[in-house]
């Protein structure tokens, strides 16, 4: 699958200096938060190992 897992991002509206700041500061402030944060980066980073791309451009080749 490769649809972006957003849950991995901390969301914000770009056009609200408010909503901005508030993302900051849940992010600085709350470390559970913050630690699920990073887990789940960790977790989507995956989906990128040269091994799993390489099988995706391989089945695509295929396909074709």
């Amino acid at each position: 699958m490769l649809a972006p897992s957003h849950s991995a991002a901390c969301l914000v509206d770009p056009e609200s200096a408010e909503s901005i700041r508030e993302g900051i500061l849940k992010v600085i402030n709350d470390e559970a938060y913050r630690e699920g944060l990073i887990q789940k980066g960790f977790e989507n980073v995956k989906r990128f190992a040269p091994e799993k791309i390489s099988a995706q451009y391989a089945a695509l080749y295929r396909a074709l």
